[in-house]
């Protein structure tokens, strides 16, 4: 083989090498689960659950009065009550937090934020889910 052959080779794997990288976007589903009717005083669980490609990052609130707000970092500061964050995935998961317990009744929301752990609590979330409830007095 002399130089000239050889030459097409080297010039094809340089210019694969000047290639930026393709990052592949991390993609998840959430959806968060706790009583519709929790009672005053008694003991409940919230969880969510779903699936993930890549290792995320899981926060789930309860908002005691009114709807989720878009972003983790919007609910949070709203004065929401931040039940757990974990990492999660990649796969399925199943995360939870027990003993839970109102002390009046309200009206309010589960709310679950599935983001990529580089992300600012401020920036929208790969997934988000949420179930309203009502606390009852027993």
């Amino acid at each position: 083989m002399n130089l000239r052959s050889r030459f097409p080779l080297i010039a094809g794997a340089a210019a694969l090498a000047a290639v930026p990288a393709v990052a592949i976007a991390a993609s998840g589903t959430t959806t968060v689960h706790g009583p519709s009717h929790p009672k005053v005083n008694k003991r409940f669980t919230v969880r969510a659950d779903g699936t993930t490609d890549k290792k995320l990052v899981l926060q789930v609130t309860i908002h005691r009065h009114g709807k989720c707000k878009s972003t983790y970092g919007d609910d949070k500061a709203s004065g929401s009550f931040v039940a757990f964050s974990r990492f999660v995935g990649p796969g399925e998961y199943d995360e939870k937090r027990t003993g839970l317990r109102f002390t009046g009744k309200t009206n309010g929301n589960y709310c679950a934020y599935l983001g990529r752990p580089s992300d600012l609590t401020t920036d929208p979330p790969l997934d988000r889910s949420t179930k309203h409830f009502q606390v009852v007095e027993e």
